[in-house]
């Protein structure tokens, strides 16, 4: 008797199983749909103008102002990622935290227009340095948590039995929590280009957009989000085509960049 009511509690535990999993099938369609939907829509409007010359101009902008911007706030927020790992529980650590979570909430048009009343003002023009700062302010912050977050999850028990088998603090970074950190760290830069490469308000006030390729440096410069905003607010059906191809091309940017990721995250899991 006892065998048979276990058997049925069995068979009905698993039925409920399955009932659960068909439930979660079906609502994970209804969850992807959507998207699928939308990437079909932005595939069948941009596949016809993708080769255009303007789509060519601004992914060479859009890739060297996101190297730029790197090339400011990687070192930045990661240094400062490893100040608030090593110097947690001090109050100067706390404010320092409470900036950095006040910028990373901060609207990014925000950004765009303290840079401009800094760095386009003193400069006189609209730049692609401009537009890389605003994106380095922009990223800065995500990075400095990212960075500190990775840390204390990867290397927090490493560190300290590094420090109790007598190593100093700066050799326990240098030769134990370094090299753990690669994998972690290059992701971390991977998401905030991924992050940089789809903000479009600071650009307007630094960047400006340009049509032609970018004379230098402190000239104005055009980026795949800048190129879809001006292109989308025009009459024309042809320039209109040009902004969702410049759509498809900055959503197939942002997923190889985001598949890179993972397969990297995968690599540290191993």
């Amino acid at each position: 008797m006892k065998e048979e009511l276990f058997i049925r509690a069995i068979k009905k535990r698993k039925r409920r199983d399955q009932w659960f999993f068909v439930f979660l099938l079906v609502m994970g369609f209804f969850s992807l749909f959507p998207l699928f939907s939308v990437l079909y829509y932005v595939v069948s409007k941009g596949w016809p103008g993708l080769f255009a010359a303007n789509d060519l101009i601004s992914v060479f902008g859009t890739l060297e102002m996101t190297l730029f911007a790197l090339l400011f706030a990687a070192p930045l927020g990661i240094g400062l990622g490893f100040y608030l790992y090593e110097t947690r529980g001090t109050r100067t650590v706390t404010v320092i935290r409470f900036i950095a979570e006040l910028l990373a909430g901060m609207p990014s048009i925000l950004v765009g227009m303290v840079v401009y009343a800094i760095v386009v003002i003193s400069t006189g023009t609209f730049s692609l340095f401009a537009g890389s700062v605003s994106l380095a302010v922009f990223v800065l912050p995500f990075l400095a948590r990212e960075t500190e977050d990775r840390l204390i999850a990867s290397t927090s028990t490493l560190k300290e039995g590094a420090l109790a088998l007598g190593a100093s603090n700066s050799r326990a970074l240098l030769q134990m929590v370094l090299p753990v950190m690669k994998r972690p760290l290059l992701v971390a830069v991977l998401l905030g280009v991924i992050r940089a490469m789809g903000e479009t308000a600071p650009l307007i006030f630094t960047s400006l957009g340009n049509n032609f390729w970018p004379a230098g440096v402190f000239s104005p410069a055009s980026t795949l989000s800048l190129q879809i905003y001006f292109d989308a607010l025009s009459p024309y059906t042809g320039v209109q085509a040009q902004a969702w191809a410049g759509a498809l091309i900055l959503i197939a940017m942002i997923m190889i960049l985001f598949l890179v990721a993972r397969w990297i995250s995968k690599g540290e899991s191993k």
